[in-house]
């Protein structure tokens, strides 16, 4: 079983990696809510 510790490094590593995938995804999000709001 894994200790605290180490549970808490992996949800860190999680953490960032899901923030850096987000900050990826959030512009290409935004511009096709944009994109079609705009051709309504």
């Amino acid at each position: 079983m894994a200790t605290p510790t180490h549970l808490l490094k992996l949800y860190k590593a999680m953490g960032a990696h899901v923030a850096e995938y987000a900050g990826w995804l959030t512009p290409l999000w935004f511009e096709g809510v944009v994109s079609e709001h705009l051709a309504v």
